[in-house]
């Protein structure tokens, strides 16, 4: 991975035969660049869960595919709200389907919810993309933010 330098690096956790274990993340994690940024794959996972993988450092993002109810998404929001970050929920496309551009129309034909996190982009893996320096700090803050809990 080191070699071809991504943006991000994967690591699974979620009960699937890809799930690796907290020792192998921890390694891998140590052993990988620091310029290439982690992101943990989680289902149904609790909060505090996933918010001490980042504290650890082992990841620096999740995508939480699974059944986040209200009570979940509320938990989120406090602890954005503590840190005074600005963000926002979007859905995209239908909500069984899927949409955009990320794996949540395959997700969702395994009748997963699916809560992905980062930044909106404009022309998303075109020559030319294009965000928002303020949504990029935000994202910055949101992902501080959930590291501290």
């Amino acid at each position: 991975v080191n070699r071809f330098r991504p943006d991000y690096a994967g690591f699974v956790f979620a009960d699937t035969r890809h799930r690796i274990s907290d020792e192998t993340a921890a390694m891998l994690r140590k052993n990988l660049d620091p310029a290439i940024l982690t992101a943990g794959v989680f289902v149904d996972e609790d909060a505090d869960t996933v918010a001490e993988y980042m504290r650890e450092g082992i990841i620096d993002t999740a995508q939480l595919h699974g059944s986040e109810d209200e009570e979940y998404i509320g938990r989120l929001r406090k602890i954005m709200a503590e840190d005074s970050v600005v963000w926002q929920a979007g859905e995209l496309g239908r909500v069984d389907y899927g949409g955009g551009g990320t794996v949540a129309k395959f997700i969702s034909k395994h009748n997963i919810e699916t809560v992905d996190l980062g930044v909106p982009v404009l022309s998303m893996h075109a020559p030319c993309e294009v965000i928002s320096k303020v949504d990029l700090y935000e994202a910055h803050r949101a992902f501080s933010a959930f590291n501290r809990y």
